[in-house]
This record gives structure tokens, sequence and C-alpha cells, in this order.
């Protein structure tokens, strides 16, 4: 049975609050405003290694040719040429002029999530196993998160598991429920995602509380660390 959310008004409205590692967040958020581009590989690699070892979701966890090249030099080598080579700054900027959430521009934010997964899955040169697609999904919503805050959820297991409690199956009637028919998106991220929206419109329609993406985000990590 689901939860109800009325019953979790308090730690909603604590959600929105400052919290001890908002400080460093935003030190972060600032990184990815002043340095949007990856075109200098000194900022490519302070974004993708700052965001994910802060986030435990650091791009070099499974690749599968780890004992080939080390650490430091997967990153000057591989990572940060890649990226600077990709075409994530036109993707970036193509959603920067979304302010929000909304119904036709979701297929976008979500392809733009779909394709990140792919380039760090080349750039890795992983294959496909379930634990090495969850990672890759996980630091795609992170570092997408940090570069557009307001459209991104931060994907990962403690999230996931916290908002299954409050969200169950998507029905076929769900106005959302169209964008799973989009091609070239991640499927589970996608539904995620779509949960996330649900969870976010049930708290406004039934408590009239307003939350950001990160705001969602403490409350779920919340749940998940905190219980129920």
């Amino acid at each position: 049975m689901l939860l109800d959310i009325k019953n979790y008004k308090n730690r909603i409205l604590q959600a929105q609050k400052p919290n001890p590692w908002e400080f460093g967040n935003s030190i972060l958020y600032k990184l990815c405003d002043e340095y949007p581009k990856h075109e200098k590989l000194e900022i490519i690699i302070a974004k993708i290694w700052l965001i994910g070892r802060s986030y435990a979701a650091a791009i070099e966890r499974g690749r599968n040719n780890s004992r080939e090249i080390k650490n430091d030099v997967f990153y000057t080598e591989k990572v940060g040429p890649e990226l600077q080579e990709s075409n994530i700054d036109e993707i970036i900027s193509g959603l920067q002029k979304e302010r929000k959430i909304e119904k036709k521009n979701i297929p976008d934010i979500l392809i733009a999530h779909k394709y990140l997964i792919e380039l760090f899955k080349d750039i890795k040169k992983s294959d496909i196993e379930k634990s090495a697609e969850r990672h890759d999904r996980s630091l795609s919503s992170k570092y997408l998160h940090f570069h557009l805050c307001n459209l991104f959820f931060i994907y990962d297991k403690l999230a996931l598991n916290a908002l299954g409690k409050f969200i169950g199956k998507i029905s076929k009637q769900n106005p959302y429920h169209i964008v799973l028919s989009e091609n070239n998106i991640d499927k589970d991220y996608s539904k995620f995602f779509i949960k996330c929206l649900m969870l976010r419109d049930k708290i406004s329609n039934e408590l009239n509380i307003n939350l950001t993406p990160r705001q969602l985000d403490n409350f779920l990590i919340d749940i998940a660390n905190n219980g129920i």
C-alpha cells in the first residue's frame, strides 16, 4: 500500500530548508553555472570529477579497461577530450532557455539524459551489464542536474526506493505516460522522472507546496535514510 503524502507535510517543509549539504552543493552549482561549456580540459575534468566523486558516481567506476589506463590518465586522455568533442554543449544550451519542466520539453530532457548515458558508455567502453547501466544512469542525471537544476531529477537507488513508497505504476491514462513511447530515451530513468513529476504534482495539489527537483531529492533521501 502506498503512503499518504498528507502525513509527511512537516518533512516536506523541512526539505525546503537549508541543510548541512547546501553549501557544498552550492559550490558545484556555481561551478557549472560559471563554466557551463566543455571547451577547456581542466574545467571539464573539474566538473566530472567533483560531481562524480561527491555523489558516489565517479565515471571510472564500471569501466572494463581499468587495469590498462590509470584513473588520472583516464580523465586527461579519455574523459576530457571526448566530452570536448561531443555535442553536450549544444544539448545543454538548447535546454537553458527552459525555466521549468513542462510536458512539451520532457522529451528533450529525457533525450539529453540518454545521450549522456551513451557518451559515458562509449568513453568507458563499458558493456551493458545492469550495474554499469545503473551507474551511468545515475551519473548522467547528477551531471545534468548541476548544469540544469530545474530540469533534471537526481536518480539513484535511495531516491528510487523512497519514491516507490508514494507512487505506484504509471497508468496508461496518466498524461505523462505518452512520453514513454518516445524513441532514444532511457526507459528506467524516464519512468523515475515521470514518477518524480507525479509526486511533485501530488504534493502541490494536496499540500500546496511546490518543490524544486533538489528539494524533492532532499525529501526522498530523508525517507530513505530515516525511514517512514
